[in-house]
Formats: structure tokens, C-alpha cells, sequence
């Protein structure tokens, strides 16, 4: 289950990258804060290239898509165009415009956003889209409890041969890897010579990247 706990450790501190106050890069660095907003700095170490290119365009795409409100000076509209395009991107559950609403600052709207949803993607990836609990929405802790319970349901279905404790960590993490359908570029930089813990840490990253970047390409460029 360490790889489950890389992608949510890279998608915590990487993912979320706040575009309209900087163009720097996050990057993995453990679970950080459960309070949403909270983490900053830091870079991708093994995706560090595609990493900061990413968090440069994100940057880029918002603010052009919001450039017509920093023309007219509308400092409130333009927090509001942010917000909608982030949501428009990253909301796939239907459930996060209503849930993340009451953060006012943008960072923690966005981790919010971001994270809740990747969690609950993955999860019907795991073929497990059972309800969250009431708390899934207000913190990290909730939503990386809701991912590992997933997680146990499926090892424990498809592992369930193992005799060992290390043969079921094994099983689970081989289990969960092949339904990261990664490209087979990231699956071989992960590879090689890597130790485990290189191994998962890159899948956590290369898992967080394809996730941003198929969600990013949905912000629309057209200035509104």
C-alpha cells in the first residue's frame, strides 16, 4: 500500500499548485498539512522537468482565461473567474462546487477541489464508489482514509491467497499499479534499478501527472 500513500503524498503537496499567485512548482515532501491551502514549496523529483512545465502552463491557461477581468480591474471578478475555471476542470464528482465553496482563499478552494476529486476518481478506479463520510470534504486526513479503505476492499479481494503480510503488501501494491493505466514512458522511468521506495515516489508523481494533465486540458484559453 506504499504506493497508494506516495500518490497521495505527491498529489497533496503537487498537485494543487496555486496558479494565480505563483508560477513555482510543488513537489512531494510527505502528507504536509491536513488543513487545505497549507503547503507550499518544494519540487517533483523524478518528473521535475514535466513537473514545472505543467505548473507554468496551468498558470498560464487560467490567467488568459481570466485576462478580460484583470483588464477591467476587477479584482473580485477575477478571483470568481478562477475559482469557476477550476471547478469547471477538476469537478468531475459534481460534489466540489459545494463543498469547497466556503474557502475564501483561492489556494485552499483549490486543494479542495483537486484533491477531493482525484481521490474519488481513483477510487471508482478501484471499482469502489461507495459514499465518502461527512467529513470527506473538510480535511486531507478524511479523504487519505477513504482512499486506503478502498484500497484494503480491493487488496483484500484480490490478494486474498497471500499468506504473508509482506506477500499481501506485495500483492496489493501489484494489484493497484496495474490500475494506474500509466503511459508505458512513465511506467519505464520508473523502473530500472529504482529501490521500492523510488519506485512508488516516481509512480505517485507520474500517477499525479497524467491526473493534472488530462484535468487542465478542459480550462478553456478564451478570456472572459
Amino acid at each position: 500500500m506504499r504506493i497508494v500513500m506516495a500518490v497521495l503524498a505527491v498529489l497533496l503537496l503537487a498537485a494543487c499548485q496555486q496558479p494565480a499567485s505563483s508560477t513555482q512548482s510543488s513537489g512531494l515532501a510527505g502528507m504536509g498539512s491536513n488543513e487545505f491551502g497549507a503547503d507550499k514549496g518544494g519540487q517533483m523529483r523524478y518528473f521535475r522537468a514535466e513537473g514545472d512545465a505543467m505548473s507554468r502552463e496551468l498558470a498560464v491557461t487560467l490567467l488568459e482565461a481570466c485576462y478580460g477581468k484583470i483588464q477591467s480591474q476587477d479584482k473580485p471578478g477575477f478571483q470568481r473567474c478562477l475559482r469557476e475555471r477550476m471547478t469547471t476542470a477538476f469537478d468531475d464528482s459534481g460534489q466540489g462546487r459545494a463543498a469547497c465553496d466556503h474557502y475564501s482563499e483561492l489556494d485552499a478552494y483549490a486543494d479542495c477541489m483537486v484533491v477531493g476529486n482525484m481521490v474519488l476518481q481513483m477510487r471508482h478506479q478501484l471499482e469502489d464508489d461507495s459514499p465518502v463520510g461527512a467529513d470527506f470534504w473538510t480535511s486531507k486526513d478524511a479523504m487519505v482514509h477513504a482512499m486506503i479503505k478502498s484500497v484494503v476492499i480491493g487488496a483484500t479481494s484480490n490478494c486474498g491467497s497471500a499468506q504473508s503480510e509482506s506477500e499481501i503488501m506485495s500483492c496489493a501494491d501489484g494489484w493497484f499499479s496495474k490500475r494506474l493505466n500509466l503511459p508505458d514512458e512513465y511506467m519505464a522511468r520508473c523502473g530500472g534499478n529504482k529501490s521500492d521506495d523510488d519506485r512508488e515516489s516516481c509512480l505517485g508523481e507520474a500517477v499525479t501527472l497524467q491526473y493534472m494533465r488530462v484535468h487542465m486540458d478542459r480550462i478553456s484559453k478564451n478570456s472572459i
